[in-house]
């Protein structure tokens, strides 16, 4: 599993934060959790399940302050990926 994960300053307040989630050639994605500053902001089961995924979360976060994003992704074989990205 391929994760990327971005985060943008939101001129109105907070961080904008973009979650993309690929899976290897032959998987595919059946469950997503993902997780900013410790509150959980998706869980979720694509039904069919996908080969790629992705979600803009806005107005997260705090500015400043320390951030974290959290995610984890589960395949077709029930195995766990997880990523996590930090910031200030």
């Amino acid at each position: 599993m391929t994760f990327d994960l971005k985060h943008i300053k939101n001129p109105a307040t907070g961080w904008d934060v973009q979650v993309m989630i690929q899976a290897e050639k032959g998987e595919k994605i059946t469950h997503i959790e993902v997780t900013i500053g410790g509150f959980q902001k998706c869980n979720e089961n694509p039904i069919p399940a996908v080969n790629k995924w992705n979600r803009s979360f806005t107005q997260q976060g705090q500015y400043p302050g320390d951030n974290t994003v959290k995610v984890t992704a589960t395949n077709d074989k029930t195995e766990d990926f997880s990523a996590e990205d930090t910031w200030s």
